[in-house]
């Protein structure tokens, strides 16, 4: 690898600390970096170094499964991949972390959750569609009404006034 692919990776990282915007569009992103005089091929390698690395962390936790080597229950963490911290500001990834740790949703609902998340543009990706995504993964309304006391973000969505039954 040639020390341009270690530069633009090196220049990806500085844009995502100071300019998120840049990263959440990859044609820009693109753009950008072929201003600074990087070729295609170069950028492209690039890409494929960093998505690679998250694809070598994915096969490892399925290595550790096959081995029987889990974590314990109580201690529940999950880690974003490159991919998912572009993809998510920092709130987001905040409510989704919490929705986990708190145990309020499964590891398999929680997969599905991230997954639809990312069929949409980063733009249209805030509080109230990561609502609407979570009621449509979870069909417990139950649990959804917990979720939305527990998690302070939701509660501004869900400030409905009390029902009184007669």
């Amino acid at each position: 690898m040639n020390n341009n692919v270690f530069e633009i990776i090196s220049c990806l990282v500085k844009t995502l600390l100071h300019d998120e915007k840049l990263v959440e569009d990859e044609k820009k992103l693109i753009d950008f970096l072929q201003d600074e005089g990087y070729g295609l091929k170069e950028i492209n390698q690039a890409f494929e170094f960093i998505f690679a690395s998250s694809e070598r962390i994915d096969s490892t936790d399925d290595l550790l499964d096959q081995k029987h080597i889990k974590q314990e229950a109580f201690h529940k963490n999950r880690v974003f991949s490159l991919r998912e911290r572009f993809k998510f500001d920092v709130k987001i990834q905040g409510v989704i972390l919490r929705l986990n740790h708190l145990s309020l949703i499964a590891d398999e609902e929680l997969e599905d959750l991230i997954g639809q998340l990312f069929k949409v543009p980063n733009s249209y990706i805030n509080i109230e569609y990561l609502w609407e995504s979570l009621q449509q993964v979870l069909d417990d309304e139950l649990r959804l009404a917990f979720i939305a006391q527990h998690i302070s973000e939701f509660e501004v969505i869900n400030n409905l006034t009390p029902e009184y039954i007669n």
